[in-house]
């Protein structure tokens, strides 16, 4: 052994020498079982069942509550390719669930002006019982210069509702002429002039009509009458608000025929309900689109969604036919029957 590796040895001994003491392990208790923290394993256990109950519990409950009860914006109906003549055609009017008033619970007060070509009467029910006038025009009866009666049929100057009185309330009778009964030269007066009822005749007092020379003793009807009601209620569909989204109408100038026509242009119409109740859309009501004179009328798609929820909205997609007859002027939305109209 040469010196470096004695001088190494002699180091390495040093060294082991100067460690401290290791300490005494106990062999045979090292597989003894050591004690185990259940009490946190077991609360966190716990708190990991609860959040999967929780999550069982809670999330189908959030899907099934967007579904039906949508919050603003989350319910998107399609498009519904289900087109309606335009204009569309009268409406039967409302039907009332009161009886039809009996003459002799009517009384006719005159109109303040008899020199107009229409006039306007009040009808009070004087009766103990409420009743309705009838939403069909009454027949009209009155005499000519020469002595004789004669009837006219009327026709009605928009879509007719019955309308309904209290005892003591009135609604209104109005009366309008044809153009050529304007012409005091050729219209032929009439007097005493009642409202043919289903049971009987109506005085009309203060009543002086004139009609058309040609219209004496013929069949087709000379005056438009309806019974209107003073103090209406708002259609339901009046209570919503209406704003179109996504409309590009770029490239359009006003009184040019528009480019490209038969193409269709996407857009959203979302109708909005600030009230505290459900706005039924029943029965489904139908919406006009265009943009110049050229409309274009559809039913709404109500197979999926039926009412406009409380402080809620829905949002319907839309799509625009462009025709080549179509001039460009304005965008205009309407819904109908009384409801929100939008423009883009």
């Amino acid at each position: 052994m040469n010196d470096l590796e004695t001088r190494l040895r002699d180091h390495g001994t040093a060294w082991r020498a100067a460690q401290p003491a290791a300490p005494d392990l106990d062999i045979a208790g090292l597989g003894a079982p050591r004690p185990m923290l259940r009490r946190p394993i077991v609360v966190a256990a716990v708190a990991v069942a609860a959040a999967l109950v929780i999550a069982v519990l809670v999330v189908p409950t959030r899907h099934e509550s967007r579904r039906v009860h949508a919050g603003p914006g989350e319910v998107v109906v399609p498009w519904k390719d289900d087109p309606v003549p335009f204009p569309p055609p009268p409406s039967s009017g409302r039907v009332s669930a009161l009886p039809t008033c009996h003459v002799d619970a009517l009384r006719a007060s005159p109109p303040a002006d008899n020199s107009s070509p229409s006039w306007t009467l009040t009808v009070t029910n004087i009766g103990t019982a409420p009743c309705a006038l009838s939403a069909s025009p009454p027949v009209l009866a009155g005499d000519t210069p020469d002595g004789s009666r004669h009837q006219w049929h009327t026709t009605t100057s928009r879509p007719a509702d019955a309308v309904d009185l209290a005892p003591g309330r009135s609604g209104l009778l109005a009366i309008g002429s044809r153009a050529c009964a304007t012409v005091a030269s050729e219209a032929v007066p009439v007097h005493a002039v009642t409202a043919m009822l289903s049971d009987g005749a109506l005085q009309l007092p203060g009543v002086d009509l004139r009609v058309c020379p040609g219209d004496v003793g013929g069949d087709a009807p000379s005056f438009s009458a309806d019974f209107v009601d003073l103090s209406p209620k708002p259609p339901p569909l009046a209570a919503l608000t209406a704003r179109v989204e996504g409309l590009d109408l770029s490239g359009l100038q006003p009184g040019v025929p528009v480019p490209e026509p038969g193409r269709t242009i996407d857009y959203s119409v979302v109708l909005s309900n600030s009230t505290a109740k459900d706005i039924p859309l029943e029965p489904c009501p139908t919406y006009t689109e265009g943009i110049g004179p050229g409309l274009h009328a559809y039913h709404l798609n109500c197979d999926s969604v039926t009412v406009i929820p409380a402080h809620g909205e829905v949002r319907y997609q839309m799509r625009l036919r462009i025709t080549p007859a179509d001039l460009y002027m304005a965008f205009s939305w309407q819904l109908d029957p009384g409801g929100p109209s939008a423009h883009g």
